[in-house]
């Protein structure tokens, strides 16, 4: 999800004009499911309630190099900012 009062897009482009770092802002929804037998997980299954879930705010990097068929990505990574909340 785009958060509007992340900081802008960036793009940077290499000296060789061949490779480029992006980076970008998101807001991203992360869930991870109940496990365990305790009974309040059970309740908890039992009312439809299956992932423990929450929002965190974070970075996405990604280093591209120009190939003759077009960009591609190298790589990508994620860093998240800040406390999930």
């Amino acid at each position: 999800m785009h958060d509007p009062a992340a900081p802008p897009e960036t793009i940077e482009f290499g000296t060789d004009a061949a490779t480029a770092i992006a980076r970008f802002h998101c807001r991203a929804q992360l869930s991870t499911a109940l496990v365990g037998d305790a009974s309040l997980i059970e309740m908890a299954r039992l009312q439809g309630q299956h992932a423990e879930t929450w929002w965190e705010s974070g970075i996405h990097e990604l280093d591209c190099e120009k190939t003759p068929e077009g960009w591609k990505i190298r790589r990508v990574a994620y860093q998240r900012i800040g406390p999930p909340a």
